[in-house]
C-alpha cells in the first residue's frame, strides 16, 4: 500500500481489545472501532492520545473523516 492511500488522524483511544481500538477523532468527536490489523497507533505526550495511521477507505467506512 502506498503512503498516498494512508491517512494520519489525531485520536484518543477510549478502549483497546486484542484485535481493535475504540478511537475518538479529536476533530470531529466521532467514535469507531478500528481493527489493529489495519492501523498503527503512535502515542503522543498523553498515552491515550496520538496519531492513528490507517487506509483512507477504512477511515471513510468508519466515518472518521
Amino acid at each position: 500500500m502506498s503512503r498516498k492511500e494512508l491517512l494520519d488522524l489525531e485520536v484518543r483511544v477510549l478502549r483497546k481489545s486484542e484485535k481493535a481500538l475504540l478511537v475518538q477523532d479529536e476533530v470531529t468527536g466521532r467514535e469507531a472501532w478500528v481493527p489493529l490489523s489495519q492501523c498503527e497507533f503512535q502515542p503522543g505526550e498523553e498515552d491515550d492520545v496520538g496519531t492513528l495511521t490507517l487506509p483512507e477507505w477504512l477511515a471513510e467506512a468508519k466515518e472518521l473523516l
